[in-house]
């Protein structure tokens, strides 16, 4: 059993997603998984055609993992500056184009893989969650929704925009759990 989240299984016969089979493939981290089912169904255009763009939505989604989520993680988890973390999204902000997505007017498997990110620190920060004093979370939320974030903040608000997004996410739910 694999202990990473998210996780999926492909292939092998039908039975309970608990007990995978043996001749199931097994595939977990976003990333991967995106890039998986960008594969399998290339009409889906998760991936654009064009091969600079492509690059650049696999290079979006690495950027946020090396230059957000180690912020990210000594922020949240152990308490840290928040410095690191506001420095990784502004970095990942100035590779934004002026408007739309990382790679066009269409979300990508680079947008796909930063999105949940995105929702976990503004949802965190603004209910002040984490290992960090009180009031840290909230003091940051306000700069990332300053004018110094105005792309970053457009980008997240073009997110939420999105049907698949909206289907999915219940804002409700994530900041009571």
């Amino acid at each position: 059993m694999m202990s990473q989240i998210p996780a999926i299984t492909y292939g092998g016969p039908k039975v309970s997603p608990d007990t995978p089979s043996d001749e199931s493939t097994k595939l977990a981290e976003s990333l991967i998984i995106l890039e998986f089912l960008a594969d399998l169904f290339p009409e889906s255009n998760l991936l654009p055609k064009d091969p600079v763009q492509r690059a650049k939505s696999r290079f979006f989604a690495n950027a946020f993992d090396t230059k957000v989520f180690p912020g990210f993680r000594n922020f949240i988890f152990v308490g840290g500056s928040s410095k690191d973390l506001i420095d990784g999204l502004e970095a990942i902000q100035k590779l934004l184009p002026p408007t739309g997505f990382i790679a066009g007017d269409k979300l990508t498997i680079g947008d796909m893989a930063v999105a949940p990110f995105l929702a976990r620190t503004y949802m965190l920060l603004g209910a002040d969650l984490g290992k960090y004093p009180v009031g840290e979370g909230k003091k940051a939320l306000e700069i990332l929704r300053s004018d110094r974030f105005a792309r970053l903040e457009q980008y997240w608000k073009d997110i939420q925009e999105q049907p698949s997004w909206k289907a999915t996410w219940d804002e409700v739910c994530a900041v009571s759990y």
